[in-house]
């Protein structure tokens, strides 16, 4: 067939017009549904007929009779613009929607996002938590974002700072006279030192070395140290007696405050900050943005804790 892409172009223009004659039967009755001239509707299928070479509808004053061709490409416009009307209700639902997955390592939702939840419903929120300590591929979850606590920026992503991070020691009141200078008092190397191993590794400097370089005092500490495998774990045992563990703002805030743990030295700074992270698309969206707002006014609510 010759002239195929101006063809093509052609039936999507009219597209609507060749559904609505095949289901109306009619070009007057066509043309009320669409608002338009019946001579409108009538000089647009006479240009297409033209471009085709052949008749899609024979007209009488009585009747209108669709060809076997005609039928072919209205039975066809009838499955494009059903395709077009459910694209444009998914994304319609999209874009009204607050529904979105939270991914979030395990140490944060247990010590920080789950008891904050019930506050999101004021935002209009729901939100699916997706529990994970790696690193998840955001262009291959839909609908998702993600907290992560690093130096960032991520390449290919779309990052907004929550918040800055510090280091913290904490320990349970009641170990060995638990105070807030526990370790640059003379006598700590009788401390056990508990610590997050996936920290050695990760590069995000959540490591005893980087506290104590922050301090000045000595790295070669001298003291014990017993890894987890998880940060929760590790204030777990921290609350249970076990020694001395190395938090961060927003894990520890909520259980010092309801006095499982006590700040056992200074804090220091970290290099690394918390992140929400997505995908550019869904980044300029509103719930994105309702999101982010929501989790900042968390991030407020927990500073105001301290210490």
């Amino acid at each position: 067939m010759k002239q195929i892409p101006e063809i093509i172009a052609r039936l999507g223009k009219v597209g609507g017009i060749l559904a609505a004659v095949y289901q109306e039967q009619s070009f007057t009755r066509a043309a009320d549904r669409l608002g338009l001239d019946q001579s409108a509707v009538s000089h647009r299928i006479k240009e297409l007929e033209t471009l085709l070479g052949y008749q899609l509808f024979i007209r009488t004053t009585r009747s209108l009779r669709i060809t076997e061709e005609g039928r072919l490409l209205c039975e066809a416009a009838i499955s494009s613009t059903t395709i077009w009307a459910d694209a444009l209700k998914i994304i319609d639902q999209q874009v009204s929607s607050n529904q979105l997955r939270l991914s979030l390592p395990s140490s944060l939702a247990m010590n920080w996002l789950i008891p904050a939840l019930p506050r999101a419903e004021d935002f209009d929120l729901k939100i699916a938590i997706d529990v994970n300590d790696e690193v998840l591929d955001l262009h291959a979850a839909v609908d998702t974002v993600a907290i992560r606590f690093g130096s960032g920026p991520y390449p290919g992503e779309f990052a907004a700072r929550l918040t800055g991070c510090q280091l913290i020691p904490v320990v349970s009141p009641g170990y060995r006279g638990a105070d807030a200078n526990m370790l640059t008092e003379a006598g700590k190397a009788a401390l056990t030192l508990l610590a997050d191993r996936r920290a050695e590794t990760d590069g995000t400097d959540f490591t005893w070395s980087a506290y104590l370089k922050g301090l000045r005092l000595p790295e070669d500490h001298g003291m014990e140290t017993q890894y987890f495998d998880r940060a929760d774990l590790m204030l777990q045992a921290a609350s249970s007696g076990m020694g001395v563990a190395l938090g961060r703002s927003l894990l520890i805030e909520n259980a010092v405050a309801d006095g499982f743990l006590q700040v056992a030295g200074p804090p220091v700074d970290s290099r690394s900050h918390y992140w929400l992270v997505t995908t550019a698309n869904l980044s300029g969206t509103k719930r994105f943005n309702t999101l982010l707002e929501w989790l900042r006014s968390e991030v407020s609510r927990t500073q105001a804790l301290r210490y």
